[in-house]
């Protein structure tokens, strides 16, 4: 006679990380690491609309500060 196995179900939510404004945080008392259960009303709150200037301008700061941790490190390799 074959061995039944009991089968077990797990329910997962849908679950999203989303980078938050610094003012986003403030604006509802979190910390920079809070994960918080929001509603519709609170995520229409956080997402914002960027520009292709606010895209560009947030890559070229990150290809910046980049470039500038590299050349710190050479300096102190020599």
């Amino acid at each position: 006679m074959p061995i039944m196995r009991k089968k077990r179900l797990m329910q997962v939510e849908n679950q999203v990380v989303l980078p938050l404004s610094e003012e986003f945080l403030v604006k509802n008392n979190l910390k920079a690491d809070s994960i918080v259960k929001i509603d519709e009303t609170l995520l229409a709150q956080a997402l914002t609309v960027l520009s292709k200037e606010d895209i560009l301008e947030d890559v070229l700061a990150k290809v910046m500060n980049q470039y500038d941790e590299e050349k710190e490190e050479n300096n102190h390799e020599n």
